[in-house]
């Protein structure tokens, strides 16, 4: 049941960011628009809760973006919207990135972090949900900065395989509960087909497999 909800929630509003990308300006707006989405078809049989903290000393963030319960199960979610956008350059066509190499790191530490709290049974479900407008997320070109911390299409990180470690921002060592893909969609020949390319959801549940959406 959870899986199918996340699914279709985030199926829905990837289509909406499509359409309207003006309208999602930061990671906060999706994380809001998601929430909502999720309260009006579930109403009062859901309880949300933002920035809950949940997580205890992490290295790299103690707050979850989405909390919720529903039918007795407690699903922390986790968002990332890394964005290109015009500097001060824009008449040439120039862009300024979003870290990056840090931001591959902060990635891998969401899922890491929902993984600590799968494998400790703190939540029943960990969600972490994923779009941008850069490639090089995508695409691993010609990388060789933290290149353990991957995003790239079809990486894997394999159950029971430790997660990558970074001693600044990402130094707890958590085990894999399952599988774990990047699953990109919108792309096609290293092109992104919209404006933004996104990941099937990355859903974590202790001793099951992963569940994706096409």
């Amino acid at each position: 049941m959870i899986e199918q909800i996340v699914n279709r929630t985030w199926k829905e509003l990837v289509q909406e960011i499509i359409k309207k990308s003006d309208r999602f300006s930061s990671e906060k707006s999706i994380v809001f628009d998601f929430a909502w989405k999720l309260k009006c078809e579930l109403k009062d049989s859901i309880l949300l809760d933002f920035e809950k903290r949940i997580y205890e000393n992490f290295s790299d963030g103690q707050f979850l973006d989405l909390y919720f319960e529903y039918e007795g199960a407690k699903v922390g979610i986790e968002f990332k919207y890394p964005k290109g956008t015009k500097n001060n350059s824009e008449k040439k066509g120039n862009t300024g990135n979003s870290n990056q190499t840090q931001t591959r790191i902060k990635i891998i530490n969401d899922i890491k972090r929902l993984s600590y709290l799968v494998n400790t049974e703190k939540i029943d479900y960990g969600v972490f949900l994923m779009i941008t407008n850069e490639k090089p997320y995508i695409f691993a070109g010609n990388k060789n900065v933290s290149n353990e911390f991957r995003t790239y299409l079809n990486t894997l990180y394999s159950i029971g395989q430790l997660f990558p470690k970074d001693e600044k921002s990402s130094r707890e060592e958590v085990i894999c509960p399952t599988d774990i893909g990047f699953k990109w969609n919108g792309i096609e020949s290293n092109n992104l087909l919209y404006h933004v390319a996104w990941v099937d959801p990355i859903i974590l549940h202790k001793n099951h497999t992963l569940h994706t959406s096409h």
